[in-house]
């Protein structure tokens, strides 16, 4: 059975309180993506420490590291790309400091309001391209990279991480499934058409939920307020022998509304083990 974890800056940028609000939520993993003002891969040796210290001492464990990997406009992508893959290497090192075994990598933006226009388009060999290298050292490294789908980005939809994965074809690369995002994105069926379309190249999951709006766009709610069926989904996991961690992570600023974002999903773990 799964467990579930929080992106900690999702709840605070400061790790100790974070990790505070993550154990008072019957939680006991978490991923990280920003600390103490500064992305992951940026941290001292002084500051992975510190961390480290805290995850052991509160008895954490790290399961993911949440690099911004290629997160441009693909305009810059010519001038960054180096500084990029660099980026991702001190994510790989820190993922060994902390015993995480996946790291996440995302795709190049997207011009606001063109998720709803790509999701019919196929990933395209560019696109595909800038994967190699990271997959690359991934295989040396011993870790899973795992590209997120997101709204805003070119790898939007279930279609989309599938074909990624397909055209780079390894077992360092696979789908950080996003149900919602691609929800948002227009992808109506995302569960649970997209949850099987991405399933057998699934590597770990996020979970959020969304709803519409009066104007067609849509918006970030409490889970189990939006229009996602997270019950369905997070059923469909344990029904298919999923057995690590689904990672909540909400974009709701308000600890509050997180707060109740966690509750929700236990009440739903408790029903599904009912």
């Amino acid at each position: 059975m799964w467990e579930f974890g929080i992106v900690t800056d999702e709840v605070d940028d400061d790790l100790r309180c974070a990790l505070g609000y993550a154990k008072e939520w019957g939680m006991k993993r978490v991923e990280f993506r920003t600390l103490w003002g500064k992305g992951v891969w940026n941290l001292t040796a002084y500051e992975q420490n510190e961390a480290l210290a805290m995850i052991r001492g509160e008895g954490f464990e790290v399961v993911g590291i949440g690099s911004q990997f290629l997160k441009i406009p693909p305009e810059f992508i010519k001038i960054e790309y180096d500084t990029q893959v660099e980026n991702l290497k001190r994510s790989m090192e820190v993922a060994h400091v902390f015993g995480a075994k996946i790291v996440r990598v995302l795709s190049p933006l997207l011009a606001p309001g063109r998720a709803g226009e790509i999701k019919d388009e196929p990933v395209t060999d560019t696109i595909a391209s800038h994967y190699l290298l990271p997959v690359r050292l991934a295989e040396k490294e011993g870790i899973t990279l795992a590209i997120e789908n997101q709204s805003n980005t070119a790898i939007t939809t279930s279609a989309h991480a599938l074909q990624l994965t397909e055209m780079i074809n390894s077992d360092a690369l696979g789908v950080l499934w996003d149900p919602a995002n691609a929800h948002a994105a227009g992808e109506i069926d995302a569960y649970p058409a997209g949850y099987e379309r991405v399933r057998p190249r699934m590597a770990h999951v996020h979970i959020k939920d969304t709803k519409l709006t009066a104007d067609g766009s849509y918006e970030w709610s409490i889970v189990g307020e939006g229009d996602f069926d997270v019950a369905g989904q997070l059923d469909q996991l344990t029904k298919d022998g999923y057995a690590t961690t689904v990672t909540l992570e909400p974009h709701l600023r308000s600890v509050e509304k997180t707060a109740a974002s966690a509750a929700a999903l236990h009440k739903i773990m408790s029903k599904d083990r009912a």
